[in-house]
């Protein structure tokens, strides 16, 4: 166990018999926790927020799970960066693309 820790509480956790990697916030409102078997668990008591000014790739050889408390929100803004519409080969943007190999489902529970 190697555990660094500042005078107000904010830690680096090496914890060799539990195989883990632990980094939170004196209050606990954040942390990333990471565990020998590959798992990567990261919590955050407000927003956790991604941004690049290239491509955000997710892939996974199993499942994405998605879910909201409130409302899921995707919009393609027709933008790039110097404020066109189109990229440098005049490709117009904007689009959302689903494709699904077998099922596709839509449930909507009202209106």
């Amino acid at each position: 166990l190697l555990r660094f820790r500042t005078r107000t509480g904010h830690q680096l956790l090496l914890h060799n018999s539990e195989d883990l990697i632990y980094i939170g916030n004196a209050r606990g409102t954040t942390w990333i926790e990471m565990s020998s078997d590959g798992k990567i668990d990261i919590h955050a008591q407000d927003s956790v927020s991604i941004m690049t000014e290239n491509d955000l790739n997710v892939t996974a050889e199993r499942d994405i799970n998605l879910e909201a408390g409130r409302n899921v929100n995707i919009k393609a803004t027709a933008r790039y960066n110097d404020g066109s519409a189109t990229d440098k080969n005049d490709a117009p943007s904007g689009r959302v693309q689903i494709e699904s190999a077998y099922d596709y489902k839509l449930h909507i529970g009202a209106d």
